[in-house]
This record gives C-alpha cells, structure tokens and sequence, in this order.
C-alpha cells in the first residue's frame, strides 16, 4: 500500500505518485494481457464442448481412403480425404489439431495390428502409408 507521510519532501511524494502511476500502467497491461487469454480460452472451450465434433471411426475411415485413393498417402491427406464433403470441418485449429490426433492414434493401432505399412519417402516431410497388402512378395499391385 502507498501512502504519503504528513511532513514529506516534495520530490518524494511526485516520485511516489510517478511510481503510482507506472504501477496502475503496468496492471492495466497485465489486464489487457489476461483478457485476452481468457477469451481464447473461452473460445477452445466452446469448440472442446461442442456436442456436433463428429464421432469418427477413424480406422474404417483410414482403410476407406487407401482403398479409394490405392497409394501411398500422408496422415494429413488421409484427414482432408475423410472430409472432403464438409472441408469447414478443418477450418478451425484446435479442431483440426483434435482430429489429427484421432486419426494418428488409429493410424498407429493398425500399423501395430499390421494391417497397414508406414514408410519414409527420402525428400519428403514424415511418413506415408499404405495397405500391408500393397507390399507383400509378389504382389503384382505394389504402388
């Protein structure tokens, strides 16, 4: 607390309401600041809570997508095929980013089953994936 002794210098109390006034400034920043994350927190929220995210089994979507496309193919060209009737579905970042996570989960649970083969394309950001059966011997259909 700031207070101003009776008796006081001058030059002490205008330093001391120079300090008040630096202070007030400096909370009134914080407070802009603090705001603002709290409506970006309040928009995640509405976006985490919001009950029309589309329940997606994303490994029979996954499977759908090698069989339509017959290549290899990037996680996130698998996501853009899985919505691309309703592409605003990918528009907002935290929903994209929640999206992506499901599908790279499932993506990793039928590599484990072996289902599904991952690969490095030298020249190429990440990895690529494809149906197991496109690598087997002899298989005359290997993309």
């Amino acid at each position: 607390m700031y207070t101003v002794e009776q008796g006081s210098v001058k030059s002490s109390g205008s330093n001391i309401l120079k300090g008040l006034m630096d202070r007030r400034k400096e909370i009134q920043q914080k407070a802009a600041f603090y705001e603002m994350e709290l409506k970006k927190i309040d928009a995640a929220y509405r976006i985490l809570a919001d009950t029309s995210i589309r329940r997606i089994k994303w490994s029979k979507e996954a499977i759908l997508c090698f069989n339509s496309q017959n290549k290899l193919i990037k996680t996130v060209d698998i996501l853009e095929w899985i919505f691309r009737n309703e592409p605003a579905e990918l528009n907002l970042p935290l929903r994209r980013r929640i999206y992506i996570t499901g599908l790279s989960v499932a993506l990793n649970n039928l590599l484990k089953k072996g289902i599904i083969y991952k690969i490095e394309i030298p020249g190429q950001k990440g990895y690529s994936y494809g149906l197991s059966a496109w690598f087997q011997e002899g298989n005359s259909d290997t993309k």
